[in-house]
């Protein structure tokens, strides 16, 4: 079944092909591509013009304010071929130990306090 935003529809997807978990890394990436540009990264006045895009375009360069690895990231989640689109781990190989180290205390902290309830 389809669920969520058209203009986060994977190729696969659209192609009407088998598909897994790495429609979840393309979303992904469409949201950090629009959170960055401003805009969705693919565009189109009508369903079909949508699809076109997604599965021939390839979205604009994001602005030069952010990291260039940030736009390597960026462009490898929106990857047309999900067998070359990174898994979760590589996903989180991208964040700073730092964040990762803060994000998993915030998760301990929360379970502590579930189990206390």
């Amino acid at each position: 079944t389809r669920v969520g935003t058209p203009l986060y529809l994977a190729p696969e997807l659209i192609k009407q092909i088998p598909y897994d978990f790495k429609v979840d890394i393309w979303s992904v990436g469409c949201s950090l591509y629009h959170l960055c540009a401003l805009e969705p990264p693919f565009l189109g006045e009508n369903s079909i013009l949508l699809g076109n895009s997604i599965i021939k375009n390839e979205p604009k360069q994001i602005n030069n304010i952010y990291t260039k690895e940030l736009g390597v990231f960026i462009t490898s989640l929106l990857n047309k071929k999900p067998d070359e689109r990174p898994n979760t781990n590589k996903c989180y190989e991208f964040f700073p130990d730092k964040i990762i180290a803060s994000y998993k205390e915030k998760i301990r902290i929360l379970n502590a306090k579930k189990k206390k309830e």
